[in-house]
């Protein structure tokens, strides 16, 4: 995870794996609404995942509950079809390198749990990320989860034989201080707007 508080506001480009993760628990609705940006999720992705007949259907509830929403790659833009196509070459999935091309050159978060695939070039384009323990920990702090569920769904994940790090909910909170601080100062204004 690179994140800070500049990255609140900012599209999160929704790869299959985080997908796949927070639609098999459920919550991904819950998810969503924890976030104060949208989940986006970009038409190669959408390919990607949709190679499965089983989740045309669900992504299309997705889309019009306004849980997520859809985004062509943009061919128009050459930096962005470039990259695309150099990782494609270097057999990086398609959903990771549409997300990655997409995030550098338009300035949004990733949400991908694909480290091995993404995280040297994130990191070396300074392009911020999250994962699917990072966004349950999100809607655990904004409270659309509670860390029951969080548990819980670590143990789901693994037990389904997701490849997905075994952390309960307070051991991942002790290790991701900066996630935690960025997002009580957005939570804790939200509830004084409210109130």
């Amino acid at each position: 995870m690179i994140f800070n508080d500049e990255d609140i506001f900012k599209d999160i480009l929704i790869d299959c794996d985080v997908f796949r993760h927070l639609h098999y628990l459920g919550y991904l609705s819950q998810v969503s609404a924890s976030l104060s940006s949208n989940f986006i999720m970009l038409d190669v992705v959408e390919a990607e995942l949709t190679i499965s007949e089983r989740f045309v259907s669900v992504v299309s509830k997705y889309v019009e509950e306004g849980v997520i929403f859809k985004q062509n790659m943009s061919i128009k833009d050459i930096n962005i079809v470039t990259e695309h196509f150099n990782f494609l070459s270097n057999n990086v999935g398609a959903g990771e390198s549409a997300c990655m091309s997409v995030a550098r050159f338009n300035d949004n978060v990733i949400g991908s749990s694909n480290l091995s695939d993404i995280s040297r070039y994130c990191f070396q384009h300074q392009i911020s990320f999250l994962t699917t323990l990072d966004l349950l920990f999100i809607a655990v702090e904004g409270g659309k989860l509670n860390i029951g569920q969080f548990n819980e769904g670590v143990q789901n994940l693994i037990a389904g034989n997701y490849r997905i790090p075994n952390y309960c909910y307070d051991d991942y909170k002790r290790e991701n201080p900066t996630l935690y601080e960025v997002y009580k100062l957005l939570f804790e204004s939200q509830v004084q707007q409210d109130s």
